[in-house]
């Protein structure tokens, strides 16, 4: 920007370490921000980033605890400098708010999908989104506010916003059972949070149906086991549920095939490219579901039913060697989705990971679900609490509460967790107590 060349400007950045000198770093400053320490596409580049602008970052969250209205609430959220962040309110006179936190760059001549460069002037940020005008909704008609990481604005906002916001299912799942009870309490809200419901295999499961036709059967009818298999779904991920370990794998296999050949370029200019978006699944059944034979991914086949049959079959004869001892009829989801909740020092010393770690149990939900679990992800903390009424309120916690592994309560919580079983939020009587005590 600007018609002359400028020097670089170097700062120090210095760390203070407890017991140990302190560590000075120099940073290579430009005006379109710092010198990153890694290359992209083997040349040097510099980042702007909200969080190293000290304009940006403030405590301003903190004034929300003084905030009297709704209206008080969303304005402060939405002047604080902070990660971006979904805020949902509810006061005691029954009005309900939702807003976004954070300060959120207004761009010019891009919209953030890419890196580009800044230099001819044309591609920038003009400052950060106005508070008034970040996207809020208060008191909707329908009387309810849902928020799982999707996006909440239509294409009609003016800014851009985020890219990679959750796909919408949970959020419609949450808002169809909200709107099912008649009476919410404590109870019916704790057991939304671990529905399992997973509507949105349904298209993948109708897709492998389709291609195991009755004429397919007739010539290979050694494939009637897949289909009975899938048949026997029962729309959720549940422990038990038969179907949905091939229909996870069926889609993620779907994805790798058919979107590798566009990909091979990227891979050949970096090799480090890695395609990963949360919105994977429009591209991908649009293609599926039109088979545009230009677009058959593999010229081996003659169509694509004979491509996406072929991708069925790699992945069940993926799962049975991966579960050798199992017919496919026994190998639900419990058996494939087992927790690894592992201790950070158990890698370093695998003999101790018996004590560290917490078991291999079998979970319910999937990554889709309103009870979002995988192997090593899940929720941190289940709540439902009514300020008026704390001693019906719900907590859920992974592990449990001690952080020491020959406690009683390092993983007491655990089997509640799995299970689903609600715990009290009120710790009720004490037992034990934990007293600090100064170096005489």
């Amino acid at each position: 920007m600007g018609d002359h060349w400028q020097a670089f400007e170097t700062i120090t950045e210095s760390i203070a370490i407890k017991g140990a000198d302190t560590k000075h770093l120099n940073v290579k400053q430009t005006i379109w921000g710092a010198v990153s320490t890694q290359t992209l596409l083997n040349k040097p580049v510099a980042i702007q980033w909200v969080a190293l602008d000290a304009n940006a970052v403030n405590m301003g969250l903190l004034d929300l605890e003084a905030s009297q209205t709704i209206e008080q609430a969303v304005s402060t959220v939405n002047q604080a400098g902070s990660p971006q962040l979904n805020m949902l309110f509810a006061d005691n006179n029954g009005h309900i708010a939702w807003t976004l936190t954070g300060k959120i760059p207004n761009r010019y001549g891009n919209d953030g999908a890419v890196s580009r460069s800044w230099a001819d002037g044309k591609v920038g940020w003009q400052g950060y989104i106005a508070a008034a005008e970040l996207p809020k909704q208060i008191n909707p008609d329908e009387g309810v506010l849902v928020s799982a990481n999707d996006r909440r604005f239509d294409k009609q906002y003016p800014y851009v916003i985020g890219r990679q916001f959750a796909n919408g299912y949970r959020a419609y799942r949450i808002n169809q059972r909200l709107n099912e009870l008649h009476q919410p309490d404590e109870p019916s809200l704790f057991a939304l949070q671990l529905d399992t419901e997973s509507e949105f295999y349904h298209y993948y499961q109708q897709l492998a149906l389709a291609v195991l036709s009755s004429e397919r059967l007739a010539q290979q009818p050694e494939l009637s086991e897949i289909r009975d298999y899938l048949l026997a779904w029962d729309g959720k991920a549940n422990t038990d549920s038969q179907g949905f370990a091939v229909l996870v794998k069926f889609r993620a296999q779907l994805a790798k095939s058919v979107f590798s050949p566009f990909l091979a370029a990227c891979k050949q200019v970096d090799n480090n490219f890695n395609y990963s978006w949360t919105y994977i699944d429009t591209p991908l059944q649009a293609l599926l579901t039109e088979k545009p034979a230009a677009l058959l991914p593999d010229s081996h086949y003659a169509d694509w039913n004979a491509f996406i049959l072929a991708q069925l079959i790699q992945t069940v004869e993926q799962i049975k060697a991966t579960y050798p001892d199992k017919k496919l009829s026994e190998i639900t989801w419990g058996s494939v989705n087992k927790a690894q909740v592992k201790h950070p020092f158990s890698d370093m010393s695998p003999l101790l990971s018996w004590l560290l770690d917490m078991p291999n149990d079998e979970l319910a939900g999937c990554a889709g679900c309103v009870r979002t679990v995988s192997a090593n992800f899940g929720a941190s903390e289940r709540m439902v609490v009514s300020p008026a009424h704390l001693d019906h309120g719900i907590l859920h916690t992974p592990a449990g509460q001690s952080a020491h592994p020959l406690s009683p309560y390092y993983r007491d919580q655990q089997r509640y967790w799995v299970k689903g079983l609600p715990i009290a939020l009120l710790a009720g009587k004490s037992q034990h107590s934990l007293v600090f005590k100064p170096v005489q």
